[in-house]
């Protein structure tokens, strides 16, 4: 299903539940496109209960403009939001499987991974200037697969699962946060402005850079693993760089 099926901009406005599922034989690359800058106004609850997801179509970029409940409840495999804009001022939650947001935004909401599922920034340029009350947390996993999300504002940063910063990802912390474990791998960048600590375990392999004027701490009583590759020039092992 493309939204707008002809013409020009469409928007599709929900104040009560809509639910993304699929039919049994649907494959996984079932998908609701938005083409030519078709924009979903969410008010009420937008669910995924499925593996389907949302994409970019054709035209100018989408996207979904979310100030009331965006999620994921079903399904064990990945619900992508692909090249589609995701403006949040609401909550996202991640509540089953892996709902990932890779077209970048920009958001002020509350962001949580539950016990279990995955929420994964996986491209495009996210800013996230966290509301006071807003925060990032959950006892699942909140991922940096891919473009960059820098994160700030007045909220919190405070995930009691893990923080996964991989393939390429870019994660800028630019308020102090908190995470109970951290993976830093694959090409993978952790930067910005402030401190992140981890309260349990850190793994840190090659193919990285901690870079910026902010700092990783590792707190008493937590343990860091540092896993080096071979020592030719370039960033084939962990970089530590300003």
């Amino acid at each position: 299903l493309i939204l707008p099926l002809s013409g020009s901009k469409c928007f599709l406005n929900i104040a009560g539940t809509a639910i993304l599922t699929n039919t049994a034989s649907a494959d996984t690359s079932s998908r609701l496109g938005l083409a030519n800058g078709a924009t979903i106004h969410n008010t009420g609850i937008l669910d995924f209960q499925s593996d389907t997801g949302i994409a970019q179509d054709n035209g100018s970029t989408g996207s979904v403009n979310n100030s009331g409940t965006f999620r994921k409840s079903a399904g064990t495999g990945t619900s992508p939001v692909s090249g589609v804009l995701v403006n949040n001022t609401g909550t996202v939650q991640a509540l089953s499987g892996t709902l990932s947001l890779a077209g970048g935004g920009t958001s002020t909401g509350s962001f949580i991974a539950a016990a279990g599922a995955t929420l994964d920034f996986g491209g495009g340029t996210q800013v996230i200037t966290l509301g006071l009350t807003n925060s990032i947390s959950g006892a699942g996993s909140v991922s940096f697969s891919g473009g960059t999300t820098t994160i700030g504002g007045m909220g919190t940063y405070a995930v009691t699962g893990a923080t996964v910063i991989y393939s390429s990802g870019t994660m800028n912390m630019d308020l102090d946060g908190t995470t109970a474990n951290m993976t830093l791998k694959d090409y993978a960048t952790l930067g910005g402005s402030h401190a992140i600590t981890v309260t349990n375990t850190m793994a840190w392999s090659y193919h990285t850079y901690m870079v910026g004027a902010g700092a990783t701490n590792i707190a008493s009583g937590a343990t860091l693993t540092v896993t080096v590759g071979w020592g030719n020039p370039g960033n084939h092992y962990p970089i530590l760089n300003t």
